[in-house]
């Protein structure tokens, strides 16, 4: 297991950091392209949740696709440039879910958002609460799209606080 404190933390110049990360993409090409991304316990804690991914008895413009590898969940962090890179190692824990939510409503404003990050907590039995819902660069979503997915945590059987700014 990566331990931040004893590796990353102690980074002070650039040039380091810079090989940090070089290593480590290139440890990813590595397990990407020889297939064993797939079989990472990443990849085995994801697929627990396959069924967010089936609509189930939900009828609504709503989708999300899991972020099923790592390398995955890199590319939405770069692709929405959000901040989910900082749950990488609850992630890699097991503790928290991140995935692309896309929002499929028909004759709505071409300015609007349409794709999302969610991210859920993992409770120690594996259950889920919702914690949050960004847009590009971890902008909040519209009222609208909040609506949806309320019905669809609902329809899901996920907990979420009312209060929590992102879905109220």
């Amino acid at each position: 297991m990566f331990d931040r404190s004893r590796y990353f933390d102690k980074i002070r110049d650039y040039k380091k950091l810079k090989n940090f990360h070089d290593s480590l993409a290139d440890q990813y090409r590595l397990m990407e392209s020889s297939g064993l991304e797939k079989d990472s316990s990443y990849h085995k804690f994801v697929n627990k949740y396959g069924s967010l991914e089936e609509k189930g008895n939900y009828d609504g413009p709503i989708e999300v696709q899991l972020l099923r590898t790592m390398s995955d969940f890199m590319r939405e962090g770069h692709i929405m440039m959000s901040s989910q890179a900082q749950y990488g190692a609850k992630v890699s824990q097991g503790i928290y879910l991140v995935a692309r939510l896309l929002d499929n409503s028909k004759g709505v404003d071409a300015k609007e958002a349409r794709r999302f990050t969610i991210g859920f907590t993992v409770d120690r039995y594996g259950f889920l609460e919702f914690d949050q819902l960004k847009e590009y660069k971890n902008q909040q979503a519209s009222d609208r799209v909040k609506e949806h997915v309320r019905k669809w945590l609902e329809a899901k059987d996920i907990t979420y606080d009312v209060r929590t700014t992102d879905i109220r």
